[in-house]
């Protein structure tokens, strides 16, 4: 990604606001690539309408950057 924080702090934000981010944990491309892979080796005749792929919540809360 070539984005920088000055462009995705506001976006994260405004997904929070939206209820779109529910904490600040994202998926990693591995979690993604195995759902892909879940998906494509489903069995013959399997009927897949809907797949969602969220982010574990955190169990403990999250860590504030130190100054």
């Amino acid at each position: 990604m070539d984005s920088t924080p000055e462009i995705l702090a506001p976006v994260a934000e405004l997904w929070t606001k939206w209820g779109f981010a529910r904490h600040g944990y994202f998926l990693r491309a591995s979690d993604m690539a195995d759902a892909v892979v879940a998906v494509v080796t489903a069995p013959r005749g399997a009927h897949l309408v809907l797949v969602e792929v969220q982010p574990e919540a955190p169990l403990n809360p999250l860590p504030t950057p130190t100054s």
